[in-house]
């Protein structure tokens, strides 16, 4: 084991996410302004580089992301799940100055 490897959640946990994002890369990403590309394309090869970091990493110390590392994520479903859209629209308010406020 490597000095970069030690205090790792477990190894090639980075693995999903990296294939996760190769996915979404080419499934939807390609929409997105090339300055959040750039900004995503970083990150995504930083990460695999150093993958998770550790509790071993001082500003990392009082933090486990090992539960992180052993879960399972999926990319959310495009779109709104059913009813969602008339539920926010209830709640909107109608009155000129809030949009002042929001927008």
């Amino acid at each position: 084991m490597t000095a970069a490897t030690v205090g790792r959640p477990r190894e090639g946990a980075a693995a999903p996410y990296l294939a996760a994002y190769q996915a979404f890369a080419k499934n939807g990403a390609g929409n997105a302004p090339a300055w959040l590309r750039d900004l995503r394309e970083a990150g995504i090869a930083r990460f695999a580089e150093v993958g998770f970091p550790s509790t071993k990493a001082e500003r990392w110390r009082f933090t486990s992301v090992e539960q992180i590392a052993r879960g399972a994520f999926a990319l959310a479903a495009p779109g709104l799940p059913a009813g969602v859209r008339a539920a926010v629209q209830e709640l909107a308010v109608s009155d000129p100055a809030a949009s002042l406020l929001a927008g």
